[in-house]
């Protein structure tokens, strides 16, 4: 299906809205969109005028803004504890963090890895490695593009 590995609509939580419950989502925690949000409301000068918002969140976290720290801080463990839910169903070997995961690797893996390998059943996240995906903002397309060729032309299947 076209949904599958969308993790990022992952029910994390709900919360009560009127007479219905709304679930939260990871993407609802851990977007470019909810970040830049947050950093306007913590810090809104730093972010006038900026082209890439997320770029000037990442430039100021690297040079010493603990509240700023502080929110990607909080958008490592959402993710950890998202990938340590992976974990538990796919036992993967390898995860590769992309999009702005990628972008800000430097400022995410370690909190991520610690996190994930906490929440991870019986100690399956240990021995999982975390590395960027190498093709940046392109690796959804290349992923697709290696599975087409697959499926089509190298796999012993192929028709």
């Amino acid at each position: 299906g076209y949904g599958a590995g969308e993790i990022g609509h992952w029910t994390m939580w709900t919360v009560e809205k009127g007479e219905r419950r709304r679930p939260v989502s990871l993407e609802d925690l851990i977007s470019e969109r909810e970040i830049v949000e947050r950093a306007q409301a913590l810090a809104p000068e730093m972010l006038v005028g900026a082209p890439r918002p997320l770029e000037a969140i990442f430039f100021a976290v690297r040079n010493g803004d603990r509240m700023l720290r502080s929110l990607l801080d909080e958008v490592a463990y959402y993710t950890g504890i998202a990938l340590a839910n992976l974990i538990d169903v796919l036992n993967p070997q390898l995860v590769l963090l992309g999009g702005l995961l990628y972008e800000g690797y430097d400022l995410f893996e370690s909190a991520i890895a610690e996190t994930m390998r906490q929440f991870a059943f019986g100690g399956l996240g240990q021995d999982v490695e975390i590395r960027p995906a190498t093709f940046g903002d392109e690796s959804g397309e290349v992923g697709a593009a290696v599975l087409a060729l697959d499926r089509f032309f190298y796999s012993n299947d192929a028709q």
